[in-house]
């Protein structure tokens, strides 16, 4: 569906069009991270319309849409975000927007950009903008230990403009030995709030670790678990994910 709708709407090219495929099949992953809904969004052959070519809904968390969005079209007036961020290639963060059901969300936007750095595409993450979203949380962290995940992010993108780079959630990715292998700004950030001088890329998962996990045991048992922990007047949702490499 997404080839034929970047074929038919866009000027895209095949390569283009691979990248977003690529970015398509692990958008399920990135909704179940962001606890959001996720589409890939492209510029029609009218600058100022975009169209939906990919979608994925939270399984940890309600959707917002009764129905399938693909191939709907999103227009400046209603998702401005989208707009700004397709157009002019940079991250767009909490910019209301109207969806194609007339809800009323809260949208953060990141670039997909191809090898020559053009915009080809837009990820986008919503949220519900009428609800007061852990209000009482002064942090939220997720915790990711997914080395093909990283993998396929970093392919597409260089470091600065990964999409884990430009998300509101603190995000630490770790490889199989439990080293941390990639830490974004509000992970670094979160981590020198707790009195963390050197950087934490490269720690081992026992000395990031805030509630107890061990990290053997959540590789073994493939886990898949959101809890809350709290270290002195800071609470944070703790949430861990093993995605494994595919075998040939």
């Amino acid at each position: 569906m997404l080839r034929e709708l970047c074929r038919l709407h866009t000027n895209l090219e095949e390569d283009d069009i691979r990248i977003l495929e690529n970015i398509s099949n692990i958008l399920p992953l990135i909704a179940d991270l962001v606890r959001a809904d996720v589409f890939i969004d492209c510029l029609t052959r009218d600058p100022n319309i975009a169209i939906v070519v990919a979608e994925a809904k939270p399984r940890n968390s309600q959707s917002m849409y009764k129905y399938s969005v693909i191939g709907q079209l999103a227009l400046q007036k209603n998702e401005p975000a989208a707009l700004r961020t397709l157009q002019i290639g940079v991250s767009t963060r909490d910019l209301k927007a109207i969806t194609q059901e007339n809800i009323t969300v809260k949208q953060n936007v990141v670039p997909i950009k191809n090898k020559s750095n053009e915009t080809i595409g837009a990820l986008i993450m919503e949220q519900d903008a009428t609800e007061v979203v852990n209000q009482n949380k002064q942090m939220q962290m997720l915790a990711e230990t997914a080395e093909q995940l990283t993998e396929t992010l970093f392919s597409l993108t260089d470091n600065e403009h990964a999409l884990t780079y430009h998300l509101n959630d603190a995000i630490v990715m770790f490889n199989e030995e439990g080293r941390a292998i990639y830490a974004n700004p509000v992970a670094e950030e979160l981590y020198n709030k707790l009195g963390y001088k050197d950087r934490i890329v490269g720690m081992h998962f026992e000395n990031l670790v805030l509630d107890g996990s061990s990290i053997d045991k959540i590789i073994t048992e493939n886990f898949f678990n959101i809890g809350e922990v709290n270290v002195g007047k800071l609470t944070f949702q703790v949430k861990y994910l093993v995605k494994r490499k595919k075998r040939n």
